[in-house]
């Protein structure tokens, strides 16, 4: 077909769903979690992060199939199968449920260089970082989490099964870039119906519907290269009502000392809690 119009990927794959916004193409070291490892496994919703174990937010990286491509120089779209929540076999051999999750995503680029890289009728800076661009787009998963109970116990501390047999996210995605500025973010609102179940015979309890929104927002700046300093803040309100907004905030120094070397000093601070916050320093390569 077209060239660049259809391309194909099945594997185990970080999902172009995330274009932007995810790990792998973000300048900071530490990744966006409030929007990923969000656990919405919970008695009465989900309370906060999970650093495995849980039910899913976005997946960062998913077992699937997925096709995606770009229409017209800058016309972005994705679509994908996938099955994230844990295998169920032996060594996690296949997945828990026979079921598949469906994603799709479609954007549009104002201004700048094409999503192709094409340039045709716009005269671009020589510093490749540079230009004046807008970039919108929209986004949605969802999936069934069917027969994959997780533990789960109530104020009293007792013992509980849920699954959540529904679980959809609905998300918009933004990006201006105007000259050295790099101005983006992304927000999430997820629903999940979760099924509470007596942790011996499975038998249904309850059901509830539950929701949360999470969103961030992030400034990238080149100061003159190879230096750059990054901010972000991140904002996330948990299905249970009794748990606090967390609000984080990122603050990054990079020097891309080469094309595959890269050294950072980076502060992240939970404003929800003063006592929690880190200062790294961190080296990293590219091979």
């Amino acid at each position: 077909g077209p060239e660049h119009l259809f391309n194909f990927r099945i594997g185990k794959l970080a999902p172009n769903l995330y274009d932007g916004f995810q790990e792998m193409w973000i300048m900071t070291d530490s990744a966006i979690d409030t929007m990923f490892t969000y656990n919405p496994i919970g008695f009465n919703g989900g309370t906060g992060l999970a650093d495995g174990g849980g039910g899913i937010s976005l997946p960062d990286r998913v077992r699937a199939i997925e096709m995606y491509g770009v229409a017209a120089h800058r016309l972005f779209y994705v679509v994908g199968v996938d099955q994230p929540i844990g295998g169920g076999g032996p060594n996690d051999t296949f997945g828990s449920n026979s079921r598949k999750d469906v994603y799709a995503r479609i954007d549009y680029k104002f201004g700048g260089m094409g999503l192709d890289g094409d340039t045709t009728g716009v005269t671009l800076p020589p510093e490749n970082w540079r230009e004046k661009s807008l970039r919108l787009g929209v986004f949605g998963y969802t999936g069934d989490g069917t027969n994959v109970p997780f533990d789960v116990t109530d104020p009293a501390g007792n013992p509980f099964k849920m699954q959540d047999v529904r679980y959809n996210r609905y998300g918009l995605f933004a990006s201006w870039i105007f000259g050295d500025l790099t101005l983006f973010g992304a927000g999430v609102h997820g629903t999940d119906k979760l099924q509470l179940l007596d942790t011996d015979t499975l038998a249904l309890i309850n059901e509830t519907k539950r929701t949360y929104d999470s969103w961030f927002v992030q400034a990238d700046y080149v100061i003159k290269p190879p230096f750059q300093v990054s901010a972000r803040y991140e904002n996330l309100r948990v299905a249970d009502a009794s748990v606090p907004v967390s609000k984080i905030l990122n603050a990054n120094f990079s020097v891309l000392i080469r094309a595959n070397i890269k050294a950072m000093l980076e502060y992240r601070d939970d404003l929800r809690n003063s006592h929690n916050y880190t200062l790294a320093t961190v080296l990293r390569f590219a091979i």
